[in-house]
């Protein structure tokens, strides 16, 4: 289980090193998506519409794994930036438990498409303090 845990931190960080490569530091990326080699579609988003779209991105996996992901509510959620301009979804989500009844806030982590909360990793709180915290 803890050689799992590993695997998946160890591709959590190297997706993240993978999509900061692609980031740059400039305030405007170019994002190129294709799905054959004649056909491109070319998206320029700005850091902020980035941010926003990673957040919306991120809340709607949650939701879509939670008991009563309409239940969801969250706070402080903020986009953390890193040195190569990519970067992760950091906050707090509470929603309603199989009871109905609010479980209290728990620290989620989202980057790329790996997103989980502080009682599915057993070392969130190193992943936490290393990618949310600056």
């Amino acid at each position: 289980m803890i050689r799992k845990i590993f695997i998946g931190l160890g591709l959590l960080i190297a997706f993240m090193a993978f999509i900061g490569a692609f980031w740059g530091t400039s305030s405007t990326t170019n994002n190129t998506y294709s799905t054959t080699q004649s056909t491109k579609k070319t998206y320029n988003h700005s850091k902020a519409e980035l941010a926003v779209m990673n957040i919306d991105y991120v809340e709607k996996t949650l939701k879509d794994t939670l008991k009563d992901g309409d239940s969801a509510k969250f706070k402080d959620v903020t986009y953390v930036t890193d040195k190569k301009g990519g970067g992760t979804v950091c906050g707090y989500v509470n929603a309603k438990n199989g009871f109905g009844a609010y479980s209290g806030y728990k620290m989620f982590v989202g980057a790329g498409k790996a997103v989980f909360m502080e009682d599915q990793v057993a070392d969130f709180y190193n992943v936490w303090n290393k990618l949310c915290t600056k």
